[in-house]
């Protein structure tokens, strides 16, 4: 078989190689020292091929969680003899993305006599997607299994796809969720006003929404009609926590700010820090009320989402200073009256302007809330593609915002949005912006 082009910190410098005792596996670790250990169990004589294969297959995992994975299988010539010879069926995990070998999944030896038999199969494979350690295949054994069950000789797109969309992991980067205002749980004086629902949205209602939906998880973030407050959101979290994960909300201009902050990622489930900035608010961007706090954030690793869409400037000069600041522009740098003034190509270019800093990523939210057209929100589509290609997909998080403009569509229209309507996303893309990048962005594995 021909093997991917060689990239990657997980590539194998020899795959497999031949000896007396058979077909050993090489080069496996993730270090020297590991690497030492492994290049002596390869070459004790008394360790069989079989156990050599189980020994790299076992560290398969380590090299390939939260990897989009491609198994393939094929037979490859060992040593030819006579028209026959030793043969080599072997499952190898390659990187989807930039094709490097991650490592072997399954092997076994075949001994033919001619070149027909195993040998007839050489150019035909199998083929399926996998996330190791996340849904889908969750150890080197389910590659196999799954290779197995892929017919040989099929078009090799259309098998990619029909496992892909099963196996993707869908994140939305945004949700609102909370409880009805009560006498014990009051909202802010203007909180009724502001509240995308009449009703409360509850974790169980979103979970039966995000099932018929075929979304897997979702980061809360606690709404400001509620208040600073963050205790429904992680409520929820730790309920469901395969499900839900928070972005809090934190009284930055109170006393007790400098003091929270110091421990906010040690609460379970907290993941960074959700701003916004209204009223008031919108002269913490320009004074000096958050110039302490912009260095902590950084300095104890806590990501920030904001949503500053006519203040793109300010946010500049923070990202600038703080380079190992994480800051997520809210909603593609859009806003209601953006849209109404007919504003969003002019901001959707701020937006990327800012794709020169690395540390700065771009939630794809609410694209039906800034769209003037229905499903699928045509006029939506230049502004994300130009997005994408400001900041690539790995720096590109799908989300929806969905109380905002709730019945606009359905749930499951705003992900086919995005995985079926946009023939300039890749599978890869998709992969990435669907739920890979705020996975790895956030640290929710």
């Amino acid at each position: 078989m021909t093997a991917a082009r060689k990239k990657g910190p997980f590539l194998l410098e020899r795959l497999v190689a031949a000896s007396a005792q058979g077909v050993c596996v090489r080069q496996l670790g993730g270090d020297r020292a590991d690497e030492i250990r492994l290049i002596r169990l390869i070459r004790n004589p008394n360790v069989t091929p079989q156990e050599k294969v189980a020994t790299a297959a076992g560290r398969l995992g380590l090299g390939s969680a939260a990897r989009l994975v491609l198994a393939i299988q094929d037979t490859t010539v060992i040593k030819s003899e006579g028209g026959g010879g030793l043969y080599l069926h072997v499952c190898l995990a390659v990187d989807a993305e930039d094709g490097a070998i991650l490592g072997i999944g399954a092997a076994h030896l075949l001994w033919e006599q001619r070149v027909r038999g195993p040998t007839e199969n050489r150019s035909e494979y199998f083929v399926t997607s996998a996330r190791l350690g996340g849904k889908g295949y969750a150890d080197a054994a389910g590659i196999a299994r799954a290779c197995q069950n892929i017919q040989t000789g099929g078009d090799f797109r259309s098998n990619w796809q029909s496992t892909w969309e099963h196996q993707l992991m869908i994140i939305d980067a945004q949700v609102h969720l909370w409880k009805q205002q009560t006498a014990d749980r009051p909202w802010p004086e203007d909180g009724a006003n502001r509240a995308h629902l009449p009703y409360a949205l509850t974790y169980e209602k979103m979970l039966m929404t995000m099932d018929e939906a075929g979304v897997d998880r979702a980061v809360i973030v606690p709404p400001s009609w509620e208040g600073d407050r963050n205790d429904y959101a992680l409520e929820a979290a730790a309920a469901y926590p395969d499900r839900f994960a928070v972005m809090g909300r934190i009284p930055l201009n109170r006393p007790e700010a400098r003091r929270m902050i110091s421990t906010w990622l040690d609460q379970p489930h907290m993941l960074g820090v959700r701003l916004t900035f209204a009223g008031a608010q919108l002269n913490w961007l320009r004074d000096s009320t958050l110039d302490w706090f912009w260095p902590i954030a950084a300095e104890a690793g806590i990501p920030i989402m904001a949503h500053t869409p006519t203040h793109m400037a300010e946010v500049y000069r923070i990202v600038e200073r703080q380079p190992d600041l994480t800051w997520i522009i809210d909603h593609m740098g859009l806003s209601m009256q953006i849209s109404r003034d007919n504003l969003n190509t002019e901001a959707a270019a701020r937006t990327c302007s800012m794709a020169k800093f690395p540390n700065v990523r771009v939630k794809l939210s609410s694209a039906p809330s800034y769209s003037h057209e229905g499903y699928p929100f045509a006029d939506m589509a230049p502004l994300i593609e130009s997005l994408v290609a400001a900041f690539g997909s790995r720096r590109c998080f799908w989300g929806t915002d969905v109380t905002q403009k709730f019945t606009v569509c359905t749930y499951r229209e705003r992900v086919t949005h995005f995985t079926e309507t946009l023939p300039f996303l890749s599978t890869v893309d998709k992969d990435w912006i669907m739920g890979r990048s705020i996975s790895e962005c956030l640290g929710w594995k």
